[in-house]
């Protein structure tokens, strides 16, 4: 099996001094996307509140100025990165304490028919927190490394869950001809780098660049360009031979198909044409091993 760590460029966090640790402990969205964030550290400790400010090269922008009380606690309301995502760090003013963990949130939508949903943060415990109201016949298709496990929607309860671990993506169905699904996902990321075990067969992964996605610009995106897999650092997919190529597919909303991209001698084809892959923050994708990688 390949191992797979992803590095996360934005949440390069440092320990805090000596003491109680400086952490998130809790991240919500309510419906008017207001994010609500709880931290935890050492008492009556001035702190920055900090989101990466995508438009600046992943730099960080303060958003706002807290302290926490005699218990070392405090209460927060944020806002988004351009009403999609947020990834947040705090430290102290005084650059005593750093935050030693990351709260972060992505918002989307699900138009009628298939799309995939990726979760490139945390572990969720059941896929039901990502749909705060579901409509009516919403399906969830979860891939088991050779078929794909279904849970629905119907008269108000879902007919099966699951959870949904982290750098995992998901099929969602929305059976609606004219309303789009909002889905959230939100956790506290706590740590620099996250590690999956990947199969040599079908895995459905996502896109772990915390990339904006703009609307009316240019979307950056996570470009896979070379003989590694864009920012999964230590998973090498070259293959030596037209049947040994490494495989991406990519759903394309538009024709409700797949998109598929080898890879062999440092290149990414589309059939036999050269076609760098492309993908937005939090989008899904197939990845299949080349047979020599194993």
């Amino acid at each position: 099996m390949f191992q797979l760590r992803a590095f996360v460029f934005l949440l390069c966090l440092v320990a805090s001094a000596s003491g109680e640790t400086l952490r998130f402990t809790e991240v919500s969205l309510n419906s008017s996307n207001s994010v609500y964030l709880s931290v935890a550290g050492p008492s009556n400790t001035i702190c920055f509140l900090e989101r990466a400010a995508y438009a600046t090269n992943f730099s960080w922008e303060t958003v706002s100025t807290f302290a926490l009380g005699t218990n070392g606690l405090a209460t927060l309301t944020t806002s988004l990165h351009g009403q999609t995502n947020g990834v947040f760090r705090t430290r102290a003013t005084n650059n005593a304490a750093y935050s030693t963990n990351a709260a972060a949130v992505l918002v989307g939508y699900c138009r009628p028919g298939f799309e995939l949903v990726g979760n490139p943060f945390g572990y969720i415990p059941s896929f039901t927190n990502i749909f705060p109201n579901p409509l009516e016949s919403l399906s969830v298709y979860f891939w088991t490394g050779s078929a794909f496990q279904v849970a629905k929607y119907v008269d108000g309860s879902w007919s099966g869950t699951s959870d949904i671990n982290e750098m995992e993506a998901i099929f969602v169905r929305n059976y609606s001809t004219n309303q789009v699904q909002k889905y959230v996902i939100s956790s506290l990321v706590p740590t620099n780098s996250i590690i999956l075990n990947l199969a040599t067969n079908q895995n459905l992964i996502v896109s772990q660049r915390f990339w904006p996605i703009q609307t009316g610009f240019p979307t950056i995106v996570d470009s896979l360009n070379s003989e590694r897999l864009g920012g999964y650092s230590e998973l090498h997919v070259q293959g030596i031979s037209t049947n040994q190529w490494t495989h991406v597919s990519i759903w394309q909303y538009s024709t409700q198909a797949y998109l598929d991209y080898g890879l062999t001698n440092g290149n990414w084809r589309l059939d036999t044409n050269l076609a760098p892959v492309t993908l937005s923050m939090g989008e899904g994708f197939f990845f299949r091993s080349a047979t020599n990688s194993t």
